[in-house]
């Protein structure tokens, strides 16, 4: 359970950043485009970022949970391999992973907030088809347009387009009987709707808007969909009436009746509320772009801007994880289990004061201890070596100091680092220090630290 709750928060937390970085990138080049784009193809580039908000953030959490411990170099050496193996420059490092401390309690109780809001617009959804079965049953059916079914309804104030298999245009009683130009011009919107699958890439945008409900990027950029998707239909009823005014005064009585629909399941004239006012505007200006097709150059364009911006994304950004879990705690003197190594924390007087060097160790499920691999080297192959053949005898004496896991440490991948420090007392040794980290892990351990 908490494993699951800590990959719902990870990814999460991934697509509040990355969706907000693709936002503003293809937000800006849209802004600029202006009216250059129809509205079509700016709808439609809006939808593929869309999908870009949900697929970019998913992949990458997937990918780091999969390889994050295993991050390392391409030229890393193995130290079980020759002396003359290890590098004397330092290696280039993968970025690693963001990690945000947090206890079991919190990832859980943030995970039951995210599912409780998930579950609330679930409800909205359901009870927003609902309404449109109550609807259907209680209104007459008209002549029908084509293969879609309409309907007049009394309880209805404003026209609605929905169905999935089988589309539907539901327009108000009053409407419907008075006929003419108001009636026919919005019947075309409706119909543009259907003609554009646009009930289909509700359905999608209302499934992004359950999930992914408190990611600001997702709210705004569905906002901008809802807006040129009205103006997408707004261009194909023009093109089909042949008469912008009559339309646009069609469109300007359903905004002075405040007429708007409350339900996510279905799209309609009036949607966006008071982004009405701004279609109007839109239709009245003589240089607009109404073209009702798409325009491939630019949906190629923004495809490789979204292409590069996730492949950016994945391979130079850093992801983010919450460390939870249990913390390596001080071992007290009724421990049954073998303590640290002795003498495991000093170094020969004639190793450099000053010195680090960091390692990465994979300890698999069955506890077996694999070969540690160099993650960035101290500059001194001798130093390289000790830090090396020291890593396995650090994380087996680990192992033993946390009862019940006693003769083996935990799974894992654990990234280790040694010091050098000042020379002992004794004359003989060298102080130095090891710093152990791991997932499971809320802070580094730290032993034998130079006096």
């Amino acid at each position: 359970m908490i494993d699951v709750a800590r990959g719902v928060l990870e990814f999460l937390l991934a697509a509040l950043w990355q969706d907000a970085c693709i936002a503003i990138v293809v937000g800006g080049i849209l802004f600029v485009a202006g009216r250059r784009l129809s509205a079509t193809t700016r709808c439609l580039v809006l939808q593929g970022v869309l999908c870009a908000l949900v697929a970019v953030p998913l992949t990458t959490t997937f990918s780091s949970a999969r390889s994050h411990d295993a991050r390392v170099v391409s030229d890393a050496v193995t130290l079980h391999t020759a002396p003359a193996a290890v590098p004397s420059a330092p290696a280039v490092v993968a970025p690693r992973p963001i990690r945000v401390p947090s206890s079991d309690g919190i990832v859980l109780a943030l995970a039951a907030a995210w599912l409780a809001g998930v579950v609330v617009f679930t409800l909205r959804i359901a009870a927003g088809a609902l309404q449109l079965v109550r609807l259907v049953r209680y209104s007459t059916r008209l002549a029908d347009r084509g293969r879609v079914r309409v309907f007049a309804s009394p309880d209805l104030s404003t026209p609605l387009a929905f169905g999935l298999v089988a589309p539907s245009v539901i327009v108000p009683a009053e409407l419907a009987a008075a006929g003419g130009e108001d009636f026919e011009c919005v019947l075309l919107h409706e119909l543009a709707h259907v003609r554009r699958h646009d009930t289909w890439g509700n359905a999608f945008e209302r499934l992004v808007q359950a999930v992914l409900f408190c990611n600001p990027a997702v709210v705004l950029v569905l906002r901008a969909i809802t807006f040129e998707r009205e103006a997408a239909c707004d261009d194909w009823a023009v093109v089909q009436s042949r008469d912008v005014d009559a339309y646009v005064r069609s469109l300007a009585s359903f905004a002075l009746r405040r007429a708007e629909y409350r339900t996510l399941v279905a799209c309609g004239v009036t949607a966006f509320g008071r982004g009405t006012i701004a279609r109007l505007r839109r239709l009245e200006d003589e240089h607009r772009n109404g073209a009702v097709t798409f325009a491939r150059s630019v949906l190629g364009g923004f495809v490789i801007v979204v292409l590069a911006l996730a492949f950016s994304i994945q391979m130079f950004a850093p992801s983010i994880a919450l460390a939870t879990g249990t913390p390596v705690a001080a071992v007290v003197g009724s421990d049954p289990c073998p303590k640290l190594v002795p003498g495991e924390a000093l170094l020969p007087r004639s190793v450099p004061e000053g010195l680090r060097s960091d390692v990465a160790v994979r300890v698999s499920s069955d506890g077996t201890v694999g070969s540690p691999t160099i993650e960035k080297s101290s500059g001194d192959p001798a130093f390289d070596r000790l830090v090396g053949s020291g890593a396995r005898q650090v994380l087996v004496a680990i192992g033993k100091t946390i009862p019940p896991h006693c003769n083996a440490p935990l799974p894992g991948t654990y990234r280790m680092s040694r010091e050098s420090g000042a020379v002992r007392p004794d004359g003989k040794t060298r102080w130095s220090r090891w710093t152990v980290q791991s997932e499971w892990m809320k802070k580094p351990v730290v032993m034998g630290r130079p006096r």
